[in-house]
């Protein structure tokens, strides 16, 4: 959790807000100001206005909610105590859909009656809170099974309403002998105590203590029954590999990054008339000969790779020269592949368009221009690769540009983005283009961080703390990266997996494990970097060996259906879809202006590709 002026910083960098004012009313900083006096239409309740500040940090990341607005809350509202608000805010926020509208309503309805009124559902005004919260609890295991009565009580039941003053005195049996009943027992044991009218009070310490013995009690069942009547559905290789294909037609496989199109400029010079890419390329010329090549439309299928991004690559040595011309000439061959095998593939370029292309059979594709020199430090030239389809830009390849640095740079030299690099980030921002950090030194990696409103991605890098090379990315970034709601697809390529030539599936999976540990599964996905790599790792030859990695999670403890639809596919959609929010929000900013020739780095200025507006 960052505290104090770092969860500010980290809040602008979400969505690039202002929070000041938002800190400020919820600070009262203003002299003779608290929740029941600020201004505006009227007098306004503590609760209404909480509902307001709940509403305004819906718009950001949530885990940097709860506990500031508890916190604010009862510093100037002894509603409840502090863990208590947070708690049910917590349970709040994850479970109410992002709607504002609704959020507000069901806020005013459930939270403000409550605390505004002091009254309880079912309760008389004699009754304390947690009495009233028990009459709840018999209602409830009354008309309900008890099979399922735990399960609903724990959902339903807001921590909020536990008083920590009151409660029947008789609860403290839950702590003798009969804790080790059954979960349905204990309720029974509850019940009975409470009917009998004991009557004094116990602590709040002994009341959590309660609870967590009920929750690890239910749980236990609840959640180990289920996991292994799970394991054993999941059965042979063969009923695995089988559910697999079943997810990847479910949701569709993205994978970040794929080097054909360059490889089409190599072998055919993007005569893509000279090319069947129907075919299974492996008996083809030159494209069986080299192992370079592992990509077609007929392996792609087999792979069941839902939406691919086509690397828009261009080679460090045309900095400077003609590298905007390459990078237009491959977005060209990209788009006339799709256009040659339209019941393949279709171009896409949104997240609706991936699942819209993926529901109807087909594979969407997608341009990563790889590269930052590609912009040759223009920014029309980027706004200009936007409107052609590209979706991402990475920053560098194996090359700095004047404005960032690549990845071997060494650590003790670093100066990460200039001026001109942090103008490239925000119209990035703003044009709805996701940042690639693949290939970016450390530094550049989080000056990247601190800058963009949006998440940022790893197109095709894996995980430095188990391949100790600069082209991997350290512990300490995915951490930032998870915060900021960021993604690492994997690469496959053998050198990245072990720092050797040889790899497995299970290398692979070993760096799939390790960033979902650091970031979290909701921030790993895959990017192979097919047709650019020159090996790769027994039993993941080529896209057409997809099934067999998602079947090998599937056997994994830990890996549920869900764990592995987010890592395939609906990770990199969420990525893209809140990129294209920020994109909406910030669409009413102007273009950030071409910045001086002279800020640019001399080498631009002197080389004879470029005129000079100076010499004017």
């Amino acid at each position: 959790m960052v505290k104090g002026g770092m969860a500010q910083v980290q809040v602008s960098r979400d969505l690039g807000v202002n929070v000041a004012a938002i800190r400020r009313w919820l600070a009262c900083d203003r002299p003779g100001e608290t929740l029941e006096n600020r201004t505006g239409r009227g007098r306004r309740s503590a609760l209404s206005r909480v509902a307001k500040i709940v509403i305004a940090k819906l718009a950001f990341k949530r885990r940097h909610s709860t506990r500031t607005l508890a916190g604010k809350l009862t510093a100037k509202k002894h509603l409840a105590s502090k863990s208590a608000v947070q708690r049910y805010l917590k349970t709040s926020l994850e479970l109410k859909p992002l709607d504002l509208r609704k959020t507000q309503d069901w806020y005013r309805a459930n939270f403000a009656g409550f605390w505004e009124k002091g009254t309880w559902p079912g309760n008389s005004p004699d009754m304390s809170p947690i009495e009233s919260l028990w009459v709840i609890v018999k209602k409830k295991l009354s008309k309900i099974s008890p099979a399922t009565s735990e399960k609903t009580l724990f959902q339903n039941v807001p921590v909020a309403w536990q008083s920590r003053d009151s409660a029947p005195a008789a609860l403290k049996a839950l702590l003798g002998p009969d804790v080790r009943g059954s979960p349905s027992g204990l309720f029974r044991v509850v019940l009975n105590v409470y009917e009998s009218g004991a009557g004094a009070d116990i602590g709040r310490r002994h009341w959590c203590v309660v609870c967590m013995i009920l929750v690890v009690v239910a749980t236990t069942g609840l959640i180990s029954v289920p996991l292994l009547l799970r394991d054993m559905a999941r059965g042979s290789p063969a009923q695995r590999l089988q559910l697999a294909r079943r997810i990847l037609t479910q949701v569709p496989l993205v994978d970040g990054h794929n080097d054909f199109p360059w490889n089409a400029r190599r072998f055919v010079y993007n005569k893509l008339q000279n090319v069947n890419l129907s075919m299974d390329l492996r008996h083809v010329r030159p494209w069986n000969e080299s192992v370079w090549s592992h990509t077609d439309l007929i392996r792609l299928r087999q792979g069941h790779v839902g939406a691919q991004f086509w690397s828009v690559y261009v080679p460090c040595g045309a900095q400077y020269l003609d590298a905007v011309q390459i990078a237009l000439e491959q977005i060209d061959t990209v788009k006339r592949l799709v256009a040659r095998y339209p019941s393949y593939t279709a171009l896409a370029s949104s997240a609706q368009d991936i699942v819209q292309i993926h529901g109807g059979g087909r594979m969407a594709s997608l341009l990563g221009v790889e590269g930052g020199h590609a912009i040759a430090s223009s920014l029309p030239v980027l706004r200009s690769l936007h409107a052609l389809g590209a979706r991402y830009l990475t920053l560098t390849h194996n090359c700095n540009t004047p404005w960032s640095e690549y990845s071997e740079v060494p650590s003790l030299a670093q100066r990460g983005l200039t001026d001109i690099g942090e103008s490239v980030v925000r119209e990035m921002n703003r044009l709805g283009m996701v940042v690639d950090l693949s290939h970016a030194s450390t530094q550049t990696m989080r000056d990247v961080l601190a800058v963009s409103r949006a998440p940022a991605m790893f197109s095709h890098s894996s995980a430095h703390a188990l391949c100790n090379i600069s082209r991997n990315v350290p512990d300490v970034i995915l951490k930032q990266l998870a915060l900021q709601g960021g993604i690492v697809m994997i690469s496959f390529y053998n050198r990245f997996l072990t720092c050797g030539e040889n790899a497995t599936l299970t290398d692979v999976v070993a760096h799939i494990d390790h960033i979902r540990r650091v970031a979290g599964v909701d921030h790993i996905g895959l990017g192979a970097g097919y047709d650019g790599i020159d090996l790769v790792p027994d039993g993941l030859a080529d896209p057409s060996t997809y099934p067999l990695l998602v079947a090998e999670l599937l056997s994994r403890s830990g890996w549920s259906e869900t764990d592995v639809k987010k890592l395939v596919g609906l990770n990199i959609l969420r990525v893209l879809r809140k990129v294209e929010e920020i994109r909406d929000h910030l669409s009413m900013e102007e273009p950030v202006s071409l910045e001086a020739l002279h800020r640019i780095d001399q080498h631009y200025i002197n080389n004879n590709c470029t005129y000079d507006l100076r010499l004017q």
